[in-house]
C-alpha cells in the first residue's frame, strides 16, 4: 500500500512537471512568433472588427478574455490570428474562452451543435469566427 502511494505521488509530480514544461515551451513559442510582428493597439484591433460589423462590446470582451487566457504581457493580438497557432491555446481553452465571454455578455453558452455549425462556415478559430458564434448565441437566446 505504501509503495502504491509513493508511485502515485511520483506520477503526479512527473505529470505536473511535464505540464509545466509544456506550458513554458508553448509560451516561448508564442512569444517568438509574436516578436517580429507589427504591434497593434487594442483600439485598432477593436476598430478593425467593428468595421466588419461586430459589436464593439463583443470585440472588447473577446480581446480582454483572450489576453487573460494567453497570460503574456505586452502581447500583440491581430484579428486574423488563429487562437491555436498564434496563442498556443490547447483543446479546452477555446471552450473556456467562449464560456467566459458568454458569462460576461450574459448570453447563453455554446453547445456542441453551435460549434458544429461554426465549423461549416469557418476553417479556423479566430476573432471573426468566435465573434460570429457570439452574435449567433446572442440572437438565439
Amino acid at each position: 500500500m505504501k509503495e502504491a502511494l509513493i508511485l502515485i505521488g511520483i506520477f503526479i509530480f512527473l505529470l505536473l512537471l511535464f505540464l509545466g514544461n509544456r506550458n513554458n515551451a508553448e509560451i516561448k513559442k508564442v512569444q517568438d512568433k509574436n516578436k517580429n510582428r507589427p504591434k497593434i493597439s487594442k483600439q485598432e484591433y477593436v476598430q478593425r472588427l467593428v468595421e466588419k460589423e461586430f459589436e464593439e462590446k463583443h470585440v472588447e470582451v473577446f480581446y480582454e478574455e483572450t489576453k487573460r487566457i494567453i497570460g503574456i504581457g505586452n502581447f500583440s493580438m491581430h484579428p486574423e490570428d488563429d487562437i491555436y497557432e498564434n496563442y498556443g491555446l490547447w483543446d479546452l481553452d477555446d471552450i473556456e474562452l467562449i464560456d467566459n465571454i458568454c458569462v460576461r455578455l450574459e448570453i447563453r453558452k455554446a453547445e456542441q451543435k453551435d460549434f458544429d455549425e461554426l465549423g461549416k462556415t469557418f476553417d479556423k478559430m479566430n476573432a471573426e469566427s468566435i465573434l460570429t458564434l457570439i452574435k449567433t448565441l446572442e440572437n438565439t437566446e
